[in-house]
């Protein structure tokens, strides 16, 4: 029986076979994966190797996700990667229960990733948690004539102000990120182009919305026009911004942008033509079960508390009972409790995010309880669904 090992790369040659690994994944240059793994913090990767050779790897985002008003700290698990002779032979479920025991340990209270199989992810804890939809918005028919309040071009001198306007979009909608620098940059510049921004400033002169797009090199006149970012706190600003798309419709039929069909954007058209289409859900993992119970925000008011008798195969520090207890003005998270509510960590992490009902989860085989404490379940988690516009 194969005996795996994982930690860090221990030196460049690592590193290097790390990203040929990318490489014959993903398809990706094998040079700029080994740029951008040497940029990587060492501490932000793992490698996993069998008989003393590396056969797969990971990286993680040192990230954030807002649930209920309050920003969760998360890895962001990214570049799994499984030498193909290998897979199906133990390493991915190793290399990923590893990590998360490691993270987990450290008090890190939640993973999300973008799973290119579902079955592996699920299989080690993760469970699917939340949207990552494709919008198309017609420009052609939209009536949008809104010139007020002010808008204008912006650039980097202006980028402080947009990102604390993204913060107070995120803020107010489950499953959003507080992006690192990385995720910034993949906004702000597209195939070696920059983007450009546009912002609406209210009375007081903060923004309120703003939207960044790229044209990439071979954009021709006719193509859709690709938003990399847009944030709207207002619906004054969000007809502004629509204005604004609406006057590109004689160069481009329709603007493309991700996150969801509950975007302002969509909701403020002016027509109900908006397409969508599912671009990749993406899962969540909980890591420490009584750090992301303390880190998550709750409904407004919300008072209440939960027997929970968790069920966590891959992470025994979890496989246990939780006293939870909501109130106010704290959020307390004690071991014990009378277990009423038997919940697999999968059922957890897709009620943590909004993602699924206490219901739903019934269904699923990850929960069980008496309708009472079904119902208080549903009290604390069921917010609003989860969703988020970026990709790593």
């Amino acid at each position: 029986m194969t005996t795996y090992e994982v930690t860090a790369p221990q030196d460049d040659r690592e590193l290097d076979r790390f990203a040929h690994l990318l490489a014959v994944s993903y398809g990706i240059d094998e040079q700029k994966a080994g740029e951008a793994l040497r940029k990587s913090p060492r501490d932000a990767l793992r490698v996993v190797r069998a008989d003393g050779a590396v056969v797969g790897g990971l990286k993680w985002y040192l990230l954030g996700q807002w649930f209920s008003g309050r920003c969760v700290p998360c890895d962001g698990v990214a570049a799994v990667a499984i030498d193909p002779v290998w897979r199906g032979r133990g390493a991915a479920q190793t290399l990923m229960l590893e990590a998360a025991r490691e993270r987990g340990a450290q008090g890190v209270p939640i993973a999300s990733l973008y799973p290119a199989t579902v079955p592996l992810y699920r299989s080690v804890g993760y469970a699917l948690a939340g949207v990552r939809e494709r919008l198309e918005l017609p420009l052609q028919g939209l009536v949008a004539r809104d010139l007020e309040p002010e808008l204008c071009e912006a650039g980097p001198a202006d980028f402080a102000e947009m990102e604390a306007a993204q913060q107070v979009f995120a803020s107010a909608r489950n499953g959003m990120l507080r992006r690192d620098a990385i995720l910034w940059e993949r906004v702000r510049r597209v195939d070696g182009k920059d983007a450009h921004h546009f912002v609406v400033r209210g009375a007081s002169g903060e923004v309120e919305a703003y939207l960044s797009f790229a044209q990439p090199p071979d954009w021709l006149m006719g193509k859709d026009l690709t938003l990399t970012d847009c944030v709207v706190n207002t619906a004054a600003a969000g007809r502004r911004l629509l204005a604004f798309l609406q006057s590109y419709s004689t160069l481009s039929p329709t603007a493309v942008l991700h996150g969801s069909v509950r975007h302002p954007l969509v909701g403020l058209a002016s027509h109900g033509r908006t397409k969508t289409s599912l671009f990749m859900p993406w899962m969540t993992r909980i890591l420490n079960v009584q750090a992301a119970l303390e880190a998550r925000g709750w409904p407004h008011g919300a008072t209440g508390e939960l027997h929970l008798d968790v069920r966590d195969d891959g992470l025994p520090a979890n496989h246990r009972r939780f006293l939870l207890e909501v109130h106010p003005d704290a959020t307390r998270v004690s071991d014990g409790g009378q277990g009423l509510l038997k919940i697999d960590v999968r059922g957890l992490a897709a009620a943590y995010t909004g993602f699924a009902s206490a219901g739903e989860l019934v269904t699923l085989g990850l929960l069980d309880g008496a309708p009472a404490d079904l119902a208080a379940f549903d009290a604390l988690f069921g917010t609003s669904a989860p969703w988020m516009p970026d990709f790593f």
